[in-house]
């Protein structure tokens, strides 16, 4: 499910090519990162369930003090969240139904790596209802 949420994230990026669980040391790296979280949110009596994914998209970025310069790197990651709450919601594959995607929190510098770059991210969720096809019925 994760390849499908970052070739999502692509298709909205200006072009950015996200790396999956990894993210480049230079800046303008973009990286889609699995975040470890319980994906249950409801199991229905007859099988299937609604379920969540957590995840965040993180990218590397140059930070050198100027305010200008800080503000643009937000304004990408306002721009992805915006994009994200308009977009069409992507394949999740058989058996899943994405139901709504959210922005958790905006973007935020998380650490600098003393070369002038700093990561940024931004949390993010998908809600999705799974059908019980591939469990069998009560599971």
């Amino acid at each position: 499910m994760m390849s499908r949420i970052r070739a999502w994230v692509e298709s909205l990026a200006r072009g950015a090519a996200p790396g999956l669980d990894w993210l480049g040391a230079e800046a303008g790296s973009l990286s889609v990162d699995s975040v470890p979280t319980s994906p249950r949110v409801r199991r229905y009596l007859r099988g299937g369930g609604r379920g969540k994914l957590d995840f965040v998209v993180s990218g590397r970025e140059f930070l050198d003090g100027d305010t200008a310069a800080a503000a643009e790197n937000l304004r990408f990651f306002e721009e992805l969240g915006r994009a994200m709450d308009g977009a069409e919601l992507p394949d999740l594959g058989e058996g899943y139904v994405p139901e709504r995607a959210e922005v958790l929190s905006t973007a935020y510098p998380v650490s600098a790596d003393g070369h002038g770059t700093a990561r940024y991210q931004m949390q993010c969720r998908i809600y999705y209802y799974e059908s019980n096809h591939d469990r069998g019925a009560g599971s």
